[in-house]
């Protein structure tokens, strides 16, 4: 659009350029302001017209930032004291299993490397697999992929059904939760 204004002669780059950071720039300064002012200050305004709500875009920023009684940020010792919803925990926890799946097929990639090697190799990675730590490794990547496959196969049901409630989802979670609680169990017996 700027290259069919410049070829029209109609304005230079630079200025056009200045044009639109001098209008755009302090109306969208504005309504910020407004949005952050506005909805808990002055709802009276609203009713009274235009009048109020240009009067609340008046106080700076810092004045806003004084006013504003919400959290900034949210720490840890935050988030262990919410009461999350079983669907948010599932949701979660997928996306935890993925991340330990995704860390976790670098470790078999390399195992397989190592026990394709030779066969000394081999034998000494069966040896490592073993060990506590070993059996341990082998247990983190298993109940991820177990984990992540039930909710995998969830969401593949909840997408391909008209089931989209709050109840349904819930639902779902819980029995997401409760197969993959099988399934790890039958690793840990399987692993041990």
């Amino acid at each position: 659009m700027i290259a069919a204004i410049l070829q029209a002669g109609k304005r230079s780059e630079s200025n056009l350029r200045d044009d639109c950071c001098t209008s755009i720039l302090p109306s969208i300064r504005l309504m910020m302001l407004h949005d952050r002012v506005h909805p808990w200050q002055n709802r009276d305004a609203k009713k009274q017209g235009s009048t109020g709500a240009i009067a609340s875009n008046q106080i700076g920023r810092d004045e806003v930032m004084k006013q504003d009684k919400r959290p900034i940020n949210v720490g840890i010792g935050d988030l262990l004291q919410f009461r999350w919803p079983v669907i948010a925990l599932a949701s979660i926890s997928h996306r935890i299993a993925g991340v330990v799946l995704f860390g976790g097929l670098g470790v078999l990639l390399y195992g397989l490397e190592v026990s394709l090697s030779s066969p000394a190799e081999f034998e000494g990675l069966k040896a490592s697999l073993a060990t506590p730590l070993g059996k341990g490794i082998a247990w983190v990547v298993l109940a991820a992929l177990a984990y992540h496959f039930v909710a995998g196969v969830k969401h593949l049901v909840m997408d391909g059904s008209d089931s989209e409630s709050l109840v349904a989802g819930t639902r779902a979670a819980y029995i997401t939760l409760a197969v993959s609680a099988i399934l790890i169990v039958l690793v840990t017996v399987w692993i041990i």
